[in-house]
């Protein structure tokens, strides 16, 4: 696969280099790899200092930098306006064409320094970020969802965060032996995500119109079915979000799904632009502390009843198997895990996962119906093969949908050595932006990049640099989603249902996500599904 070529901008900018450093220009930006180099000597790099970027924030930063201040004034005003406050900026406007501007005017790697402290480099290239996070060591650092770390540091019962905010050792040894549970516990979940799956079909039936529309809500109903699928893994049991007749207001479902989706909404609002709940208790960080409460005590009941239901199984010396046991309970028997840790990554799980989900769900239902032609072939597929894993079409479409729009358009990584980055010298501590969004629908990396082609994946596995490019959707290195199995399953399960019982279209305006952490469609899922005959 061919590198992309460089932009008339960033060989511009190559020349001045060379003009001033007597640098060649190849060395710059045909270095192969992102290795960190122990003991590096910036005097052989070009400075950081010199990587391209927004002139008019340099200059902001430089005259901050004059103004006298005491230590512990810089620290609170960086922490609401620093360098995470540009990074929530590109985390929550319409992002891709603004990184598609950065490429072409300033190249390949970008720097963003904080006008009030604070930098990180946005890396605009497949090829830069698979070579950092290929040698990112065994605990690489992860700096996001910044609300949601708060809440954790606020509240005494958490000891720390999950796996998904948490980074060291602490985080290596939970994510193996969530990893391991997993692995042990997935293969016999398929009687409970097929339960849910079929009552979903039965609750699409009840809430469509006489035109066979389904309501403005729809994406709410995603998420009941992510959540049930999610509650069964975590608990071994259904929760009853999926009643044909919908939920009673006053119901534990219906409490646990509003304050799923009301965290959620929450931590999006956090995460926008100055964070100034950092600094005073906003509404939007009242109602974060509020629905993360309430989920958190719902969890909490599980887990008393998971330590209960496994004390009574050692007195009737009744052996714990993933057959009869939940995650929950396969995870607590864990030797060094606490109750508390356990509660700790369920609730990020759930948030992260529930969301995650219900994405990918509304967005291969869209893929699907404006592309009738594939709808047709998986359909075939489905009507034709019982076993969810011969179904290599099902496969595809869900590679090809998670391609076009990501759970998670943006990761980042905190470089925990001095690191050379395409020639330039990069300081440890520097956040590295990683726009994956961005590399999937580049046409450097796959041909008619914005077309919904499920077929691209039936030929030989597409790799660029050794990297698979179906993982993409699922993360980069050591942090890369656990879940994958899990979500493919699920995915599938539910899509085999649906296609087998329903025509699926669409008829309104283009349904496009919001590119933010926690990614959400930016209208309403106005499917119509039409009984198949």
């Amino acid at each position: 696969m061919e590198k992309p070529n460089s932009s008339l901008t960033e060989v511009a900018f190559s020349n001045e280099v060379v003009s001033h450093t007597n640098v060649e220009v190849n060395s710059i930006y045909d270095v192969a790899s992102l290795k960190t180099i122990p003991r590096i000597d910036p005097s052989q790099y070009l400075s950081f200092d010199m990587m391209p970027g927004p002139t008019s924030v340099r200059f902001c930063a430089k005259l901050w930098s004059i103004i006298p201040l005491t230590q512990n004034q810089e620290q609170s005003i960086k922490d609401t306006l620093g360098a995470d406050y540009l990074y929530g900026y590109l985390n929550w406007y319409n992002n891709i064409p603004l990184f598609k501007r950065m490429a072409r005017d300033y190249g390949a790697v970008v720097r963003i320094q904080g006008p009030f402290g604070g930098d990180f480099v946005v890396m605009l290239l497949m090829d830069d970020a698979i070579n950092l996070t290929q040698t990112d060591g065994p605990y690489p650092i992860r700096s996001c969802l910044h609300s949601l770390q708060q809440f954790r540091l606020k509240n005494k019962q958490y000891q720390h965060a999950g796996p998904f905010l948490n980074c060291g050792s602490e985080w290596k040894k939970m994510r193996t032996l969530i990893e391991e549970t997993l692995h042990n516990i997935v293969p016999h979940q398929g009687t409970i995500v097929r339960n849910a799956c079929k009552e979903f079909v039965q609750r699409i039936a009840h809430i469509r119109n006489r035109r066979d529309e389904v309501p403005l809500t729809f994406e709410s109903e995603i998420y009941k079915w992510s959540l049930e699928c999610m509650w069964g893994l975590f608990f071994n049991k259904r929760c009853g979000f999926l009643k044909t007749g919908g939920l009673s207001e006053s119901s534990e479902p219906a409490g646990i799904l509003s304050a799923t989706t009301g965290v959620i909404a929450a931590i999006r609002r956090c995460e926008f632009g100055v964070l100034v709940w950092k600094l005073v208790g906003t509404p939007n960080w009242k109602n974060l502390v509020k629905h993360a409460d309430l989920l958190d005590s719902a969890i909490k009941k599980n887990v008393c009843k998971a330590q209960e239901s496994l004390r009574q199984m050692k007195q009737n010396e009744k052996g714990v198997t993933p057959e009869n046991a939940s995650f929950l309970e396969m995870l607590l028997l864990k030797e060094g895990v606490s109750p508390e840790s356990v509660l700790t990554t369920l609730l990020e799980m759930i948030i992260i996962g529930v969301n995650s989900l219900t994405h990918a769900v509304s967005f291969l239902l869209y893929h699907l119906s404006c592309n009738p032609n594939v709808q047709r072939k998986l359909y075939k597929e489905i009507s034709t093969e019982q076993d969810l894993n011969k179904m290599q079409f099902m496969k595809v479409c869900i590679n090809e949908s998670l391609r076009l729009k990501q759970p998670i358009p943006l990761l980042n990584r905190v470089l925990t050595n001095n690191t050379v980055i395409r020639n330039y010298y990069v300081p440890k501590g520097t956040t590295i932006v990683i726009t994956p969004q961005l590399y999937g629908i580049k046409q450097e990396y796959f041909e008619n990049a914005l077309r919904f082609k499920p077929d691209r994946w039936l030929h030989d596995e597409m790799k660029l640099n050794g990297y698979p490019l179906s993982s993409l959707p699922y993360g980069l290195g050591g942090r890369a989603c656990f879940a994958r199995s899990l979500v493919e399953m699920q995915l599938s399960s539910l899509m085999s249902e649906i296609i087998r019982k329903y025509r699926v279209e669409y008829h309104y305006g283009e349904i496009n996500s919001t590119n933010t952490m926690l990614a959400a469609p930016n209208r309403s899922l106005r499917f119509t599904f039409i009984d198949r005959e």
